[in-house]
């Protein structure tokens, strides 16, 4: 469930990004132990990417109210959030070409002679290939720093440290 993230007015600049920016990192990582254990789940992994730039723009808005440890985590973050980007466009590309290997298939059964059909072989090879890559970027995003240290601890350092 989502927590409430709004500002307090009686509060300063600073309070208000400590009290807000967890709730952001919380909701993001809600689902990371099961994302990570489970690399196929794709919605999951979208919803932990989409969350994470929540997490980001939080982290760009209140990065004036803090200093060096913070814009060091906000940099990992942005490492991770590439990384998840690639990850998704793998997926969309992987989807784009198990549609076009499906019309190929529907065409051919159509097709009334041996020369008239179309060889799936390079949509095949393709999406091996993108299979392959995303496997190989969903590793590179379980290992990342963001993921293997305690971030969140990392993060609430940063925010209370007067650096």
């Amino acid at each position: 469930m989502k927590q409430r993230r709004q500002a307090k007015p009686q509060k300063s600049f600073k309070e208000n990004a400590i009290e807000i920016i967890p709730l952001f990192y919380d909701e993001m990582m809600s689902n990371a132990e099961r994302v990570i254990a489970h690399a196929r789940l794709q919605e999951e992994f979208h919803t932990m990417r989409l969350a994470g730039k929540q997490l980001r723009f939080a982290m760009e808005f209140f990065s004036p109210a803090f200093g060096t440890e913070f814009k060091d985590c906000l940099s990992a973050l942005r490492s991770l959030l590439e990384i998840m980007g690639n990850v998704h466009e793998h997926d969309i590309a992987i989807s784009l070409l198990k549609e076009h290997l499906l019309e190929i298939r529907t065409y051919n059964q159509s097709a009334k002679t041996l020369s008239a059909k179309i060889s799936p072989k390079l949509i095949l090879q393709l999406l091996r290939q993108q299979r392959t890559l995303r496997t190989e970027t969903f590793q590179e995003f379980s290992i990342s720093k963001w993921i293997l240290e305690d971030s969140r601890t990392r993060l609430l350092k940063s925010m209370n440290n007067d650096n």
